[in-house]
């Protein structure tokens, strides 16, 4: 069911399948975010829990077990329950059941909600362990956002900037887009980095020491997104390689892909919170629209 919070400045639409943003759009007459066209990537802002990315073989072990558990794992496609919904606010929630113990055999809440402020939309998102044994997981976002955001620019008129210091570091992936231990610099011109549909041959771009905040923005266009991302240790762009695809996804991520060649056990599996019984974390983002 589709779900509609708003204020002054912003409508946005939430879909309780996935608890996924479905449109964020400005009183200026744009819509900010990318529309699911099927004919370059059918999905709006998926959220990636309790893996981020690709398991080789799509399958992890724990205490002795083998499990499946694809990159598109089941957070997309289990329809959540509205905890509330005012109008400028709701909160839905996925529950642990049998079917989610399939795939992921732990007792968890995850719950997600949404919040207008001006032209900011505030997003918490909350893991909650219900079990008796530690948790392991990870988490990351997953929003496209349409690129250009307005006629008369190009995908190549805009850029991401994060901060006149920053300095990234570029996580290198295999040919079979995994892990393969590389990590090189990342040259940026005033801590800027020009969009361009040639950055995406291979998949994502994965990024660590980053600033925690980026604007993507243009100087042919008043009109911006800045992300805020506190603690997230990495961030992910993609658009659908070897297209003219009109997206940008950045997602902040608290997790990487396995290695290439191996099949991790969540006991050992590197970037994963490990969540103790009755305990809870919670990740913020907020999103700014102009």
């Amino acid at each position: 069911m589709l779900y509609t919070i708003q204020n002054e400045f912003l409508t946005v639409k939430i879909e309780s399948v996935g608890a996924e943003l479905h449109s964020i759009r400005h009183q200026n007459g744009c819509e900010y975010l990318w529309q699911g066209d099927p004919a370059y990537w059918g999905e709006h802002a998926p959220w990636l829990f309790p893996i981020c990315s690709h398991l080789w073989e799509d399958r992890y072990l724990y205490r002795g077990r083998s499990y499946t558990l694809c990159s598109r794992n089941f957070t997309h496609k289990t329809d959540f329950s509205v905890l509330s919904h005012t109008a400028s606010a709701i909160t839905l929630a996925l529950f642990a059941d049998k079917q989610t113990k399939v795939s992921y055999p732990f007792d968890f809440t995850f719950t997600v909600s949404y919040r207008l402020e001006g032209e900011a939309l505030h997003t918490s998102v909350t893991v909650q362990n219900n079990g008796t044994e530690v948790m392991p997981f990870s988490f990351g976002a997953h929003p496209g956002f349409n690129i250009p955001l307005e006629s008369g620019s190009d995908f190549g008129d805009w850029y991401l900037d994060f901060g006149e210091e920053s300095a990234l570091d570029e996580i290198l992936l295999s040919p079979n887009v995994y892990l393969d231990g590389r990590r090189i610099a990342l040259p940026l011109t005033d801590g800027k980095l020009r969009l361009a549909h040639g950055l995406f041959t291979l998949d994502g771009r994965f990024f660590a020491r980053v600033p925690n905040k980026v604007t993507l923005k243009s100087e042919r266009s008043p009109r911006f997104i800045t992300i805020d991302f506190p603690e997230a240790p990495y961030l992910g762009l993609w658009s659908k390689p070897y297209s003219d695809a009109p997206l940008l996804c950045i997602e902040p991520w608290h997790g990487l892909p396995s290695y290439d060649g191996i099949v991790d056990d969540m006991d050992t599996k590197n970037d994963m919170y490990r969540l103790l019984p009755a305990h809870k974390k919670i990740f913020q983002l907020t999103y700014t629209f102009g």
